[in-house]
């Protein structure tokens, strides 16, 4: 699985921010990052193979800002842990490993790709959502 970044350029959208706090402007980036990647994480959804469900339930967004900066970026995949029953014993457990295998396949099995082409679909829109988002955020008044 590669790690394929979808790069905005976020400093025009930032800069209308600079008129909030820090804890405001983070939380605005946050509610921007969440919304620009809704898309992508339906699309992921739709192609992951099911079997028990497990890796589509895993599937999720975690956002992820420097302070310091003023970066951020999206996670999107397998995110969360799952609650899995063996032997009667009821664990969770992540399914990141799922996806990279599926994702890349292995020596006995071939790859059924579902974060490349969703990837593929959505990376042109992200950037816009992203920014729309921002700049609504931005008019609306806190």
């Amino acid at each position: 699985m590669s790690n394929d970044l979808v790069r905005v350029d976020d400093a025009q959208a930032l800069r209308s921010l600079d008129r909030f706090r820090d804890d405001m402007r983070h939380k605005l980036q946050r509610l921007a990052l969440r919304k620009a990647s809704k898309p992508l994480l339906a699309e992921m959804k739709s192609r992951v193979r099911r079997r028990s469900g497990a890796l589509e339930r895993a599937l999720g967004v975690k956002i992820k800002l420097d302070k310091s900066v003023g970066d951020g970026y999206a996670i999107v995949g397998a995110t969360k842990k799952v609650a899995n029953v063996v032997r009667g014993v009821e664990k969770k457990r992540s399914q990141r490993y799922k996806a990279i295998l599926l994702e890349a396949g292995t020596k006995n099995m071939r790859a059924k790709k579902f974060v490349e082409p969703s990837l593929k679909i959505h990376e042109s829109k992200i950037p816009a959502i992203y920014l729309g988002e921002i700049e609504r955020l931005a008019s609306a008044n806190f």
